[in-house]
C-alpha cells in the first residue's frame, strides 16, 4: 500500500497537481472504486479456499464502498456524510482485522500447513 500512503502523505502534496481539491477527491473516489470490484471478484474467487479469507474479502467489499462515498461526499463538500461514510468504513476494516488476526493466530497450531 506504498502509493496508497503516498498519496495522502502531506510531504508528496499530490493534490497540489489537481486545479482544485475536489477533482483529487473525485479520481481517488474511482480508485477506490475498482479496489472494490476487485475484493468483490476476489471474494468469489475465494469461496473454495477458507472461510476467514471470505469474511475478509468480504468485509473490504463493503469497505472500499464506504470509502468510495466518502471521497465523493468531501469532493461536492459535503463533510458530514463523508466523515460517517469513512467511520462505517474504518469499522469494517477494524472487523476484517479481528478476523485476520483469528486466522494468523490460529494456523500455527492446528496442525496443517495446506491453505485449503
Amino acid at each position: 500500500m506504498g502509493a496508497y500512503d503516498a498519496t495522502l502523505t502531506p510531504f508528496f502534496n499530490v493534490v497540489a497537481g489537481y486545479e482544485e481539491a475536489a477533482s483529487f477527491y473525485d479520481a481517488f473516489a474511482y480508485f477506490l472504486l475498482f479496489i472494490a470490484l476487485l475484493c468483490v471478484l476476489y471474494t468469489i474467487a475465494a469461496l473454495r479456499i477458507i472461510i476467514c479469507l471470505v469474511v475478509i474479502l468480504l468485509y473490504f467489499s463493503v469497505t472500499f464502498p464506504c470509502l468510495t462515498a466518502s471521497y465523493f461526499y468531501a469532493g461536492v463538500g459535503k463533510l458530514g456524510p463523508s466523515t460517517t461514510c469513512r467511520i462505517v468504513g474504518t469499522a469494517f476494516v477494524f472487523a476484517a482485522s479481528m478476523v485476520a488476526w483469528y486466522l494468523a493466530s490460529r494456523r500455527p497450531f492446528d496442525g496443517s500447513l495446506s491453505v485449503a
